[in-house]
């Protein structure tokens, strides 16, 4: 379909075509200024390894060290996968209520970043309709993260020089998140497409259907001739073959006598004219043409 054929079928369904593009011009609209505006707020951590548990000769020469508990489970992790589990831990529905409740944001994001060079990179985005908002969910996800890292290292009462530290890297301003609104504005367009061609189909679709005559519908008859639908009065049967079977059928249905199909002196004529010519006249059905009866040769005459 080219661009001429295009406007041609649009032009043809002018009135469907404005009811759908109203639609999404008030769609656009409301995305545009009736959701609010969503702002983030980011700050990147790095999570920092302590030392070593001390070695028999540090003991020696240090008594002290020896006393220290070492036994933090998070050691035994990965540094790779450390932030996964702080992710996830994060991310649970228990912590999202409590957060929510305390006033931040459902939408905030604690995640693995590569922004330096991957590794135990951690980063918090804090999400709201205003940029204060934004700023307290950052706030209070970044406190709670320190909160459950430091309970998940403390689980064995490791001391704190075993602890594995989590330092702030940087911290981003606060931006207006365009892509959720630009995102929403390309579905509703999108979706205005979807509708436009879809009800221009379905008028293409019935405007090209065939209609069925009053005729069909009345008789029932679906196989009939066209001619049978269309102009019964002057049809003319093939032979008395076609006569004695078609005629039959257009008379079961209540629209069209029996005695009116075969009045005619020769038992053919659909129909016949009354006397001043403008339809057909009355019809004895207790008379029926000769030329539809069969003799019988053994009958008397």
């Amino acid at each position: 379909m080219d661009l001429l054929t295009l406007f041609a079928t649009l032009r043809r369904h002018r009135w469907a075509t404005l009811v759908v593009m109203l639609v999404v011009i008030v769609g656009e609209v409301f995305v545009v200024f009736m959701v609010p505006t969503r702002y983030e707020t980011s700050a990147v951590y790095v999570l920092v390894q302590p030392p070593p548990a001390p070695t028999e000769a540090q003991i020696l020469a240090n008594p002290a060290l020896g006393k220290l508990n070492s036994d933090n489970p998070l050691l035994r992790v990965d540094p790779y996968s450390l932030v996964e589990v702080v992710s996830q831990r994060m991310s649970s529905d228990l912590i999202g209520k409590a957060l929510v409740a305390q006033g931040a944001d459902e939408d905030y994001k604690v995640e693995p970043s590569n922004q330096i060079g991957g590794g135990s990179i951690l980063l918090i985005t804090g999400t709201g309709t205003s940029a204060e908002a934004s700023v307290k969910t950052l706030d209070l996800v970044t406190s709670r993260m320190l909160s459950e890292f430091n309970a998940m290292q403390l689980v064995n009462q490791a001391d704190a020089r075993f602890l594995i530290q989590a330092q702030l890297v940087s911290k981003s301003e606060t931006e207006q998140k365009l892509t959720g609104t630009l995102r929403s504005v390309i579905v509703v367009f999108v979706a205005g497409l979807v509708l436009l061609f879809a009800v221009i189909s379905i008028a293409e679709a019935r405007k090209s259907k065939p209609k069925q005559t009053t005729t069909a519908k009345a008789t029932g008859v679906a196989d009939a001739p066209q001619i049978w639908l269309t102009d019964l009065a002057e049809w003319q049967p093939a032979d008395a073959t076609e006569a004695t079977t078609v005629i039959p059928k257009i008379a079961d249905s209540a629209t069209v006598p029996a005695a009116a199909l075969m009045s005619s002196s020769n038992g053919y004529s659909a129909m016949s004219d009354g006397a001043d010519g403008a339809g057909p006249g009355p019809v004895d059905a207790e008379k029926p043409d000769e030329a539809m009866v069969e003799k019988d040769p053994d009958r008397p005459a």
